[in-house]
């Protein structure tokens, strides 16, 4: 069998002048927030509302906007996404490609990914004299005006006599779970509870401080999470390399002077070609290779930057393992992420401006930030590459 080389994704390019146009058209909406809060749910399936006990998660969707369809972008890793989401922008923007990668002038791979090109939504409401604060959101610590690590400590601020017009609020705690027990495990399920519990706890505080209805909620995740247990691509990546007699390093103390690949393995196997080890034939030798392995999606240089994202950062090639398969035995009892099979996300909107108690179906995590702006009457960046969720907003009165 042999395997898909690209995917042409449903994907919108829109201009920096048509976004403008769109978010000065909403940003009369029938009513304008003075707050916003964003809980973001690492590693939050959207299936996770039915499988498991969400009732705030629920009541929020019954008075806002549920979208089925929401999507992250590629590869469905944390900081990738958790970057797109705090800009409105594609992994191409940002320059974050995943949660490492390989840095070919030092020739050494580099982790953690802080040096996002792109504006994020803290820097956006900071320009234009509005208080923020987040809890936990690592791309964020450097952009807003109070952060802290601790929920407790935020919810002080949200109670002050001046609560931050932005606070964003990032959960790790379920995609731990779904990591260490797997989607459909009682730990996951435990996580999932208590996150839906502080969500519970932040609304709360929003009613007592009594700016509840003046506060726009986004509640939205930054990947899935699959079990582990799908079947092996086959052969092995590293077998089929070595059989046509290429080099692989892993790490950076296996980085020799000839070494022909450094790969970076995050649920896909992310391959950067060393300079001076490739020609075009060479490339396309080893392209044939993997194109020969079953259970696996080949993405080509080209093939990426249709996925919004930089081959020179993300990786020359990518092999994803299609639905059902892993790049090496797994089990059930713990989870993975970084396919495309968990490119799917939760995302609610709750709040002024905000259409009442509607299921509408596609979008993109790059679209919160730009729907945010508008919705605060706010100029968008240069850098945001997504789009005003005009169909979840009221109409302008």
């Amino acid at each position: 069998m042999h395997n898909v080389t690209r995917r042409t994704p449903a994907v919108r390019s829109i201009g920096l002048c048509l976004l403008l146009v769109l978010a000065a058209a909403w940003a009369g909406t029938a009513a304008q927030p003075e707050y916003a809060v964003i809980i973001v749910i690492d590693g939050f399936r959207n299936d996770y509302m039915e499988l498991y006990d969400t009732p705030n998660l629920h009541e929020l969707a019954k008075e806002g906007v549920r979208f089925e369809a929401a999507t992250g972008v590629f590869p469905s890793n944390s900081t990738v996404n958790q970057t797109s989401l705090v800009t409105g922008a594609y992994p191409e923007t940002t320059g974050i490609p995943n949660n490492s990668r390989y840095d070919r002038n030092a020739d050494r791979i580099i982790e953690p990914l802080r040096d996002n090109r792109a504006v994020t939504v803290a820097r956006a409401f900071r320009d234009a004299g509005l208080r923020t604060a987040s809890v936990s959101h690592y791309m964020l610590e450097r952009d807003v005006d109070l952060y802290s690590r601790n929920l407790g400590e935020g919810l002080l601020w949200l109670r002050g006599n001046s609560p931050p017009n932005l606070f964003v609020y990032l959960n790790l705690a379920v995609d731990e779970a779904g990591h260490g027990g797997g989607p459909f495990s009682a730990r996951t399920a435990e996580a999932v509870a208590q996150a839906d519990a502080e969500v519970g706890i932040i609304l709360d505080t929003l009613r007592a401080r009594g700016i509840y209805d003046k506060t726009v909620i986004v509640v939205v995740s930054d990947h899935g999470m699959s079990p582990a247990d799908g079947q092996p691509i086959r052969p092995t990546l590293e077998y089929q390399m070595w059989a046509h007699g290429f080099t692989v390093a892993k790490d950076n103390a296996a980085i020799r002077a000839d070494t022909d690949i450094v790969q970076i393995q995050h649920g896909s196997a992310f391959l950067y070609l060393r300079d001076g080890r490739f020609d075009t034939q060479r490339e396309e030798e080893l392209l044939a290779a993997l194109r020969q392995i079953v259970g696996a999606v080949v993405y080509d240089r080209e093939a990426l930057r249709e996925l919004h994202t930089d081959p020179d950062l993300v990786g020359d090639i990518v092999v994803a393992p299609a639905a059902g398969y892993t790049l090496y035995p797994g089990r059930a009892n713990s989870g993975i992420h970084g396919r495309p099979a968990e490119s799917q996300i939760a995302l609610i909107l709750s709040g002024p401006g905000i259409r009442k108690g509607v299921t509408l179906g596609e979008a993109e995590i790059v679209d919160v930030v730009p729907t945010l702006l508008a919705l605060f009457d706010l100029p968008l960046p240069a850098t945001v590459d997504g789009r005003v969720l005009t169909e979840a907003l009221e109409p302008s009165s």
